[in-house]
Order: structure tokens, then C-alpha cells, then sequence
């Protein structure tokens, strides 16, 4: 959808998410995106898209911005029956690194983690690999 204009705006509002910073993607003055991050640890939270904006760039302009907020890594977790996530994550370069429980809903779900070309990658037990290769 190449017609499509949104805009990015990153900002760390410490009295909502103390520890994470956020960008938000916006059409015409409304929100449509955001991502949560968390550099120290890694942590990508959040990503949200708005239905009206699947299928354009803006996700990936999201996951962008969080490679932007954490360029050493990031970590997330994904239900292992959203396939359509899954394939996403590792359209961008994030790879299956371990398995969890949703400690909110008690669903499986995936690890998945994206490092630098030639920064360490996690591997199936959280430890890191010597090659760091993605």
C-alpha cells in the first residue's frame, strides 16, 4: 500500500512505562502503532498495529525504530499459534531462541530474539552463541 503516510514519534513518558521507551506510528493526528522497548534488557513488550494498518510498512517501520532503541538486541515472546507473527518476527531477522508460558494466559509461546550480524545470538537454553551469527 505504497499511497499510505503515517508518521514515528518516539518519546519515554516515565510515568507510564517506567523502564521502556515508545514509539508510536500515527495517520492524519491518529495513533495506528506502537512498540515498547526496554534497552537495558532487551525487552520489546509490546507491538501494536492497528487493523486499518495491516499491510503497510508501518510494523516493520516499528520494529526498526526498536532495533534503533536496543541496537545490541531484542527479546520477545510470541504465542506459538500466531503463525502470522511468527513469520513476521523472522522476516525481521528474529529467530526461535527458547520456549515459555504466557504468564497471563497460560498459552505456550515462543522466545524470539534478534542480535546484530555479528553480535552473539541467544540459543534453545538463553546462553549465547559463539558465532553470533543471525
Amino acid at each position: 500500500m505504497s499511497g499510505f503516510s503515517f508518521t514515528l514519534r518516539r518519546y519515554n513518558p516515565a510515568d507510564l512505562v517506567p523502564v521502556a521507551t515508545i514509539t508510536v506510528a500515527e495517520a492524519a493526528g491518529t495513533l495506528i502503532g506502537f512498540v515498547t522497548v526496554d534497552p537495558k534488557s532487551f525487552d520489546l513488550d509490546q507491538i501494536v498495529v492497528a487493523p486499518e494498518a495491516w499491510g503497510t510498512p508501518v510494523a516493520a517501520a516499528l520494529i526498526v525504530s526498536a532495533k534503533q532503541i536496543s541496537p545490541q538486541g531484542l527479546d520477545l515472546h510470541v504465542n506459538t499459534d500466531n503463525a502470522r507473527a511468527i513469520r513476521f518476527y523472522e522476516k525481521q531477522g528474529f529467530v526461535i531462541s527458547g520456549q515459555a508460558i504466557n504468564w497471563r494466559s497460560g498459552a505456550p509461546v515462543h522466545k524470539m530474539s534478534w542480535r546484530p550480524r555479528g553480535g552473539a545470538q541467544m540459543t534453545e537454553d538463553g546462553g549465547q552463541t559463539a558465532e553470533g551469527r543471525v
